[in-house]
């Protein structure tokens, strides 16, 4: 089996220096040995001439780390301003901390549909997609409605709330929906207690499955 690890951000490792941050920390080694692609953002943005998404593509042992630059119309209310001024709030249970716009959202699911243009490159027989965090909910139903019929994994890095925190999100019943809509998607989550989430879904043993 082929794994595309997919993230907001990819680290590089530095020889002969310690790495920074859990996720860099557990993945390199794996992708080194195992022949994983990490793929994720590099940190720059490009403007609208870009047509096709674009990865520069940097081996690293038996594996490589794919960075794309993000499209420069939509990074801000994709990054600052959905998933960090909407989807951080309610995922750490502050929805007093919440401020969100259409435009926002706009942004994040452009930028995720983006990431799934990309991610077509690394597809091959026997592939399966791992998406890492609150950064990607959407990213799942986005590969799925380009034709993707492989495995994809989901892990939520934090701790998930329940169901009223997260309907304080203007734009809940679309983001909970594209991350669950797709049965063969699987949400990983490390929930504080189980709940049901309305429309068949339930968070219990640290999965968001259905309850049918």
């Amino acid at each position: 089996m082929n794994l595309v690890v997919v993230s907001n951000r990819v680290s590089r490792g530095k020889a002969n220096e310690p790495m920074t941050g859990g996720l860099a920390a557990a993945l390199l080694p794996v992708v080194e040995k195992s022949g994983a692609i990490w793929v994720g953002s590099s940190g720059r943005v490009r403007d609208g001439a870009q047509k096709e998404p674009f990865a520069e593509v940097e081996a690293l042992g038996a594996g490589a780390l794919a960075m794309l630059d993000l499209p420069a119309a939509h990074y801000g209310g994709y990054y600052e301003g959905f998933a960090n001024s909407a989807l951080w709030p309610a995922l750490h249970s502050r929805s007093d901390l919440i401020r969100t716009s259409q435009d926002n959202y706009f942004s994040y699911r452009e930028v995720n549909a983006f990431m799934a243009k990309a991610l077509l490159r690394f597809q091959k027989p026997e592939t399966a997609f791992w998406i890492q965090d609150y950064h990607f909910l959407a990213l799942g139903a986005e590969l799925r409605d380009l034709g993707v019929t492989e495995p994809i994994g989901f892990f939520l890095h934090i701790p998930c709330p329940s169901p009223d925190i997260l309907m304080a999100l203007p734009q809940h019943a679309e983001t909970v929906g594209a991350l669950i809509r797709r049965a063969s998607t699987s949400a990983l989550a490390c929930s504080r207690s189980p709940w049901r989430w309305p429309g068949r879904w339930a968070c219990s043993a640290g999965a968001l499955r259905p309850t049918t």
